[in-house]
């Protein structure tokens, strides 16, 4: 099984719970386009400081679950989402309208109702993503017959399922409105996402089990606990200083990591700017769809 199956079942999962349409979803709930833009902000915020702490916990999980350990991390991420997705929409159906008018540090209760879920969902994108992109990293690497310069290729059927995950979530939007549409989405995308996690967690256990013969034990499984990032960026006739590394690494804490990363002036400035620019890519790519819908009348499909 190959990650690009992966990759179209997660996209297509992502586009189901935290895609373009959740921007003009929002709009029946929170008239100021501002407070959306908030909330959309700090939900990529989440996702773009805690992406490496997830990858970094996913990688550890491997390490005591070979073969496991990723594949897990993930259903965690999806099991999360889902349950940020349907909370979020039940708290949005089942708040009293009064309670728009509750103001709650200066604001509505609504507001603060779907910036703590969103804020939960980017919790969730940041033990998927970035972890299913280490363990296609791995599967490429040492999946036998593959090179990591099919990275791209096997991505891309990510973001060809994205977009027909959007377009038929945008028809399901136009007939049947948000709140049954997303429910749906949310339902099959994340039930589609277990299954594939599912029987790819069984290839790589059967693989692991029934080495080919003409292949070593490290060689059957791009997940082994063996075979890890680590190595991938280490080159073999450094094997020695690999395993010091790795020694050094494992006694890193979480506050000794993030003192690494503002240590320098340029370190600080790039994870400055990075941190900003991911804000505004989440402001514009969001809200220019609730332009389209609010502002130009487009429809849901369009």
């Amino acid at each position: 099984m190959r990650p690009g199956i992966l990759f179209s079942a997660l996209f297509t999962w992502n586009a189901s719970t935290g895609g373009r349409f959740v921007a003009p979803y929002l709009k029946n709930f929170l008239p100021e386009s501002s407070s959306i833009g908030t909330i959309l902000a700090c939900q990529m915020a989440i996702t773009s400081f805690l992406g490496g702490l997830g990858g970094r916990l996913a990688d550890e999980w491997e390490h005591k679950h070979p073969c496991h350990g990723r594949i897990n991390a993930m259903k965690v991420g999806i099991f999360l989402g889902f349950f940020f997705s349907i909370l979020e929409g039940l708290g949005n159906v089942l708040l009293p309208t009064s309670s728009l008018q509750t103001n709650l540090l200066g604001s509505n209760l609504l507001f603060w109702w779907n910036l703590l879920l969103r804020s939960g969902y980017g919790v969730s994108v940041a033990l998927t993503v970035p972890v299913l992109d280490g363990l296609a990293i791995a599967h490429l690497k040492f999946g036998g017959g593959t090179d990591t310069m099919d990275y791209g290729k096997e991505r891309l059927y990510g973001a060809v399922w994205w977009g027909i995950a959007n377009f038929i979530i945008g028809i399901t939007c136009d007939q049947y409105g948000f709140d049954i549409a997303l429910f749906l989405a949310v339902m099959v995308s994340s039930s589609a996402c277990y299954i594939v996690l599912s029987m790819y967690e069984a290839n790589i256990v059967s693989r692991e089990q029934q080495p080919d013969s003409t292949t070593t034990p490290d060689e059957t499984s791009p997940l082994h606990k063996s075979k890890d990032i680590e190595q991938i960026l280490i080159p073999p006739e450094k094997e020695l200083e690999s395993d010091k590394y790795k020694e050094k690494e494992a006694d890193k804490s979480l506050l000794s990591l993030l003192f690494l990363a503002f240590s320098n002036p340029h370190r600080a400035a790039f994870s400055l700017a990075f941190f900003l620019l991911n804000l505004g890519m989440a402001v514009v790519e969001n809200l220019i769809f609730l332009f389209y819908a609010s502002t130009l009348g487009s429809s849901n499909t369009m």
